[in-house]
């Protein structure tokens, strides 16, 4: 059967959006962390080298733990400590070993060094461990849940229309060097919006669908589609807004309505799902971990690659994943969560791993490009990460907070029995 005019015109007018999209810069301010030892003390502390590394950790832990929310308009605050339900909420989640959100219900969707590349920053550690999700592959457990943010970055559906990100992503802080900017202020186009981009075939050719047995739209034509769904309010922590403390670089984004796909030639649409979050108090160094975003050093830049691997983890601080796992400009954003034993809630991995470990609530989210250098006959690297910033129970439960708040009526709440 072959699509209406109105499907032309959706695909024409998506089509014309990614376009546009492809063609603009990657998230513009990547958070790049330098720092130097002076030559005549090598034990000394690390000298920042720019206002990245300088703000890391300089926020207070009581005004990080409030959040900034954005309804594109209107700019309000909301504190953990001075809300009676959330302070509950916190105690109780604190004395469990870790917690996590709900995933959709069953009934609901289906099957180095710091470089530049070109004009993109990043750190790889040994091989390019990266993959690109292929067709088959990209309505597997986790891949159909991530997004594409119209401002450069990663994301992933964490609520029917709910995107956990990089604080980075939504609120400007800092120039491309890593150094505070003037002017501050929420990212947003010319026409001040945001735009979430979703599709179930991210691995699959680009192009126009073709054949009289699938109506535009549909995830079965072995053609990408992608669709784009306009933002509506965002949030993202003071400690970051404030103090650009990359420790508090998360960020959410409420979208209009929930992203929807054609499971099939029917018109009929599916909702896309959604992964859990959550934290765990005592996450292991010896876990698998996995990571999935759109990095701009590789090619085609349209396609989502993943990376699980194990033994990559350097260091698992209270804010921060200290991880060698690789990165790019583009990837913040990206969600880290562990590959752990089945059954986990958000599937497993298709033919990206063979070792059939399913994808556990996502941790933390890509924030920074870290490079540590002391003299020793010139510069030499003695430390290098890209870090994740750590979903710890705080923020644990002001996430949920906030998608709690930003919940309609009859809409399912992945964060109920959390507070």
């Amino acid at each position: 059967r072959h699509g209406s005019l109105a499907d032309l015109v959706r695909m024409l007018v998506a089509l014309a959006l990614t376009a546009a999209f492809a063609a603009q810069n990657l998230d513009t301010e990547p958070l790049l962390a330098y720092c130097k030892k002076p030559w005549w003390n090598p034990i000394s502390s690390c000298v920042p080298s720019n206002d990245v590394a300088r703000n890391v950790g300089s926020a207070s832990e009581r005004s990080a733990a409030d959040i900034v929310s954005f309804d594109l308009n209107r700019t309000t605050t909301q504190s953990v400590y001075r809300n009676t339900t959330l302070i509950a909420a916190l105690r109780a989640v604190l004395k469990q070993p870790g917690s996590a959100t709900r995933p959709p219900p069953k009934e609901e969707g289906r099957r180095l060094e710091i470089e530049s590349v070109g004009s993109v920053s990043r750190q790889l550690f040994g091989p390019d461990s990266r993959r690109p999700v292929g067709c088959s592959d990209s309505e597997a457990g986790p891949f159909q849940m991530m997004v594409r943010l119209s401002t450069g970055c990663s994301g992933v559906m964490v609520g029917s229309r709910h995107v956990l990100t990089a604080g980075h992503c939504v609120y400007s802080w800092y120039d491309a060097a890593g150094n505070e900017l003037n002017n501050k202020g929420w990212k947003m186009d010319a026409n001040r919006k945001v735009f979430v981009g979703y599709s179930r075939e991210w691995g699959c050719p680009t192009g126009a669908p073709s054949g009289t047995g699938t109506l535009w739209g549909s995830d079965v034509d072995g053609v990408q589609t992608v669709r784009w769904v306009e933002a509506i309010s965002m949030m993202t922590y003071t400690g970051f807004v404030e103090s650009g403390d990359a420790e508090y670089d998360i960020a959410l984004i409420e979208v209009k309505n929930r992203p929807e796909t054609r499971r099939s030639a029917s018109a009929a649409l599916t909702g896309l799902p959604w992964m859990t979050f959550g934290f765990y108090s005592n996450p292991s160094y010896r876990w698998t971990w996995c990571t999935a975003g759109w990095p701009g050093d590789l090619s085609p830049p349209l396609q989502l690659h993943a990376e699980c691997s194990r033994d990559k983890v350097q260091d698992i601080e209270g804010k921060l994943f200290e991880m060698e796992l690789d990165g790019a400009q583009g990837q913040s954003g990206s969600p880290l969560w562990p590959a752990l034993s089945p059954p986990q809630s958000n599937g497993g991995h298709g033919a990206m791993f063979s070792d059939k470990l399913e994808a556990g609530p996502a941790q933390g989210v890509f924030a920074l490009l870290y490079q540590e250098v002391f003299w020793f006959f010139g510069w030499w690297v003695i430390n290098e990460s890209n870090d994740f910033a750590r979903i710890d129970a705080n923020r644990f439960v002001s996430l949920c907070a906030w998608i709690s708040d930003h919940v309609r009526a009859g809409e399912f709440n992945p964060c109920a029995g959390v507070l």
